[in-house]
């Protein structure tokens, strides 16, 4: 799809399956790829711009999720970024230790229980948000 990502991780659809954003690992951006059935992911850009720790040093995007109000929530080096539907931060929710943040999802009942994993560890938090389910059951 492109060779301009620097480090790819993280990867969430957007909540109706036509957006696929992608976390840069070694860099600081959220990319976004329209998706078209068929033809598969393309017009990808800069849609988020992570905060960086205070060194400088990269922003470590890794696992993401997506709300049903369209926010993204992306683990990084800072702890848990939290974007609004038009890619701006809307806040950071620090790590809880002083280990790597790895991934993070919603579950539970009506999935507003917010579960990401840092170092060893996994943590829970109740949210008003409600997370995207993206599959369907028959």
């Amino acid at each position: 799809v492109t060779d301009q990502i620097a480090g790819p991780n993280g990867i969430c659809l957007s909540p109706d399956t036509g957006i696929l954003n992608v976390s840069e690992y070694t860099g600081e951006h959220v990319w976004s790829f329209a998706i078209q059935p068929g033809s598969g992911a393309f017009h990808g850009d800069t849609y988020m711009t992570m905060r960086q720790p205070s060194d400088g040093s990269a922003c470590k995007g890794d696992g993401m999720t997506v709300d049903t109000a369209r926010r993204f929530y992306v683990t990084s080096a800072i702890g848990l970024q939290m974007f609004d539907a038009t890619g701006r931060i809307s806040g950071v929710i620090a790590k809880p230790s002083s280990s790597g943040m790895s991934n993070v999802a919603f579950s539970g009942p009506e999935r507003k229980h917010l579960y990401a994993t840092c170092g060893n560890a996994i943590y829970k938090r109740r949210t008003k948000a409600q997370g995207v389910w993206h599959f369907t059951t028959k």
